[in-house]
């Protein structure tokens, strides 16, 4: 990476264990990666971690991580190859909670809303959570790879929308929890549908959700829905326009 060849022997890894927050902060002595950028060498750990721990574990259980001069070592050192064990040891040791499934690990997000009208969904979007950062980015540059991906195997991603123009910011997103609740009781344990995210706009809040059988969570979406007195509210494809009858 960055014209510098890269092997887990590049890194002197020391793992400190934060009960506090229920991860492990690194600091980290890489005296080979001294002339990149912070923002490179990073990005070259990062993908490092990923390779060795995996995408979801180093989002939920990696905390702090500094790099650091000879001598400034915090923690335990560990290799790259052990780091896995090592994390798995303590997140039994300590009883953290274990993640095993990606959408229940999100990621925050905001965005400068558009503020006219438009016939895009979403385009008023000011902040929001997902376990799908892809299929995000995917919608606003216009190209679904993650949904046709989704499709291909016989899931669809898509989305709630309902006129949020009633509520207070502090409201809008209190109530979308509410939403929340009342749709995971009614899929809880049926492997009928996950809640991959959620966010709030100027005109319109959203509930986002994959589903893996549809005929199933057709009837559970339209009763959500009609339990409240909405201006306007639909579900749609995670693509443009892609509104679905329910």
């Amino acid at each position: 990476m960055y014209d510098i060849e890269v092997a887990d022997t590049d890194f002197e890894i020391y793992a400190e264990v934060n009960r506090l927050s229920s991860v492990l902060d690194l600091s980290v002595y890489a005296p080979k990666f001294d002339s990149c950028s912070d923002q490179q060498k990073y990005t070259i750990l990062y993908v490092l971690l990923e390779h060795y721990l995996g995408e979801v574990n180093v989002m939920e259980y990696v905390g702090d991580i500094s790099f650091v001069e000879k001598g400034e070592e915090t923690g335990v050192l560990v290799d790259a190859i052990n780091l896995l064990s090592f994390l798995n040891e303590h997140i039994d040791k300590n009883k953290w909670l274990a993640i095993d499934k990606p959408t229940d690990c999100f990621s925050t997000y905001t965005m400068d809303p558009v503020e006219e009208d438009t016939l895009d969904l979403r385009e008023d979007v000011i902040a929001g959570n997902s376990s799908c950062i892809p299929v995000i980015n995917e919608y606003y540059n216009d190209d679904p790879v993650a949904f046709r991906l989704a499709m291909e195997n016989g899931a669809l991603i898509g989305f709630f929308y309902y006129d949020n123009t009633r509520f207070t910011p502090q409201t809008s997103v209190a109530f979308r929890e509410e939403m929340t609740e009342k749709l995971q009781d009614q899929i809880k344990d049926r492997n009928i549908a996950d809640v991959i995210g959620g966010a709030t706009g100027l005109d319109y809040s959203y509930l986002d959700v994959i589903v893996y059988d549809f005929d199933a969570f057709r009837p559970i979406a339209k009763e959500l829905l009609e339990n409240y007195d909405f201006d306007e509210s639909g579900f749609s494809e995670f693509v443009r326009g892609g509104d679905i009858e329910l």
